[in-house]
């Protein structure tokens, strides 16, 4: 059983369902989410997971070496990525029909991609030069676990990069995106994607999923190095920096 009290199994179900069922509107969608600050937060995660990637080897990118996209959906984070001078993006999703082509997001790789748990990573140890993870570490059933698999897929000195959603900190950004979170959004998604149900869910994975603080920790015990964390945006986002 996981912290919400379901089997992997099942709870893997439900989540590709979820996601599945929204996926002609998701990326709409993902915008009132996050009030508009998505994809700015997607940017601001791969530069600086490039900047620590370039500080820790001395060489300046272009990167010849393999990047993970995990938890991909419809390739938001490997768009920006190939931005950057990644050529070689692999993007990894639980569902295979979020990774179909006519759900590409324009711009993202059509490349490599495969259907597989960010925890059961289909590739050899040592083959991975950075990883990145956007908005979906709520979702994984271990962090230990998927921690440790990415760990082990990682190189030496190579940079993994987390991002996702969090409630706001302080007294003042705190209230506004609770309230918003709570209140706007589930109504705003609702006429989206006529499924406000779901973004309902996704309010309650955002409030339940582990915080920031206690993923830091296990970074460390996996053997990561140079762990940063910060909080754009007053704190509505969470961004983790990590060296293997």
């Amino acid at each position: 059983m996981d912290r919400l009290g379901m089997t992997w199994e099942k709870r893997r179900t439900d989540i590709q369902r979820r996601f599945e069922k929204i996926v002609d509107r998701y990326d709409v969608a993902n915008t009132f989410l996050s009030l508009g600050l998505d994809d700015g937060w997607r940017r601001l995660a791969v530069r600086e997971g490039v900047r620590a990637a370039e500080k820790r080897s001395g060489v300046p990118f272009p990167e010849e070496g393999l990047w993970l996209d995990l938890a991909s959906g419809t390739g938001a984070m490997a768009r920006i990525l190939t931005r950057f001078n990644i050529s070689r993006v692999l993007r990894l999703d639980l569902s295979p029909v979020l990774l179909q082509d006519r759900y590409r997001m324009r711009g993202a790789p059509s490349g490599m991609r495969v259907a597989a748990e960010t925890h059961r990573i289909p590739l050899p140890a040592n083959s991975v030069s950075g990883a990145l993870m956007g908005f979906a570490t709520r979702h994984i059933p271990s962090l230990d676990e998927y921690i440790g698999e990415v760990a082990r897929v990682l190189a030496p000195g190579a940079v993994f990069v987390l991002l996702d959603m969090d409630m706001g900190r302080g007294p003042l950004w705190g209230p506004v995106y609770r309230f918003y979170f709570r209140h706007i959004l589930p109504m705003m998604a609702a006429l989206l994607t006529r499924n406000g149900e779901t973004y309902r869910w996704m309010v309650r994975t955002v409030e339940e999923g582990p915080k920031p603080e206690t993923i830091v920790p296990v970074l460390a015990s996996a053997g990561f190095q140079n762990i940063d964390l910060r909080y754009p945006s007053g704190g509505a986002a969470y961004l983790i920096i990590a060296l293997r």
